[in-house]
């Protein structure tokens, strides 16, 4: 499996990102046929990593526990702990890794299989390791690898580590990572659901797929909802023109807002005023 990969230890780092939610940090590649282990504990960390072993394997030591690891399985390290991993000497392991961070890394693992307290997971029956194994062959090779390439990679991991019933969790993370977005880009007439699915590093098809599933709305119905209820707060509290609140939520056609506005109200933006100032 391993065979055409060029280097045996290959680090990408992303430490100047604008991504705070999930913050990618580094991804690389090791092949410890050619690199030494380190066989003493590792200083406690304040990032999560995720390896995938592409062949070889070893082990585990996390706090006072001892976990054995093989080919075709993922591990976790998580933070807070005390961590020792290494190769078997007489079956030394090749894989690749990613760390992250960010404010929402604690929910996004909490949505997967592997954690601190099962953090050996053997990949799933029907996993398709070629993606695995072309990333990990990029990173060997030294080719450049993007940020959002990298981001990409990560979800693929995700998805691998989801069982049908983690997959719930892990589909109400991206929804909620996509609501968050539309309210706090609502206002911008720039804002496109294209961008937001390129944000969230997958296709926007998957996204509007579990979007409905989840909220019974289309992302466009959202959009309009989270728009015209911030409309209408202004309507009720502020002394500015339809014309004006328009453009304030986003909104680059008044005649189309109003049209929206009312369809929603059963009234139009005066009436609505005047109605709520009483």
């Amino acid at each position: 499996m391993d065979k055409g990969f060029n280097n045996p230890n290959v680090v990408f780092n992303f430490q100047d990102n604008f991504d705070k939610g999930i913050q990618l940090l580094t991804v690389g590649y090791n092949d410890f046929n050619y690199i030494e282990s380190i066989k003493y504990p590792r200083m406690i960390s304040s990032r999560y990593t995720i390896h995938y072993v592409f062949s070889g394997s070893g082990k585990i030591f996390i706090d006072d526990k001892v976990y054995p690891i093989k080919a075709k399985q993922f591990f976790f390290l998580p933070t807070g702990c005390k961590i020792c991993y290494y190769p078997n000497e007489d079956d030394k392991w090749t894989y690749f890794w990613i760390t992250f961070t960010g404010h929402h890394a604690e929910d996004f693992i909490s949505t997967l299989q592997i954690s601190k307290k099962c953090p050996v997971v053997s990949a799933p029956d029907d996993l398709s390791e070629s993606e695995f194994y072309d990333f990990a062959q990029d990173i060997s090779s030294k080719r450049q690898i993007s940020y959002y390439k990298a981001k990409s990679m990560l979800y693929l991991v995700a998805d691998a580590l989801c069982t049908s019933k983690q997959v719930g969790g892990f589909t109400n993370f991206i929804v909620k990572e996509a609501k968050e977005m539309l309210k706090l880009n609502y206002d911008s007439r720039e804002l496109s659901l294209e961008n937001v699915a390129s944000a969230l590093h997958i296709s926007h098809s998957y996204l509007s797929k579990i979007f409905k599933v989840k909220t019974g709305k289309t992302l466009v119905e959202y959009l309009i909802d989270v728009r015209l209820s911030a409309a209408a707060d202004l309507l009720k509290n502020t002394n500015l023109s339809a014309r004006q609140i328009s453009f304030n939520v986003g909104y680059s056609d008044e005649i189309h807002f109003l049209k929206q506005f009312k369809k929603r109200y059963g009234v139009t933006t005066k009436e609505y005023r005047e109605k709520n100032r009483e």
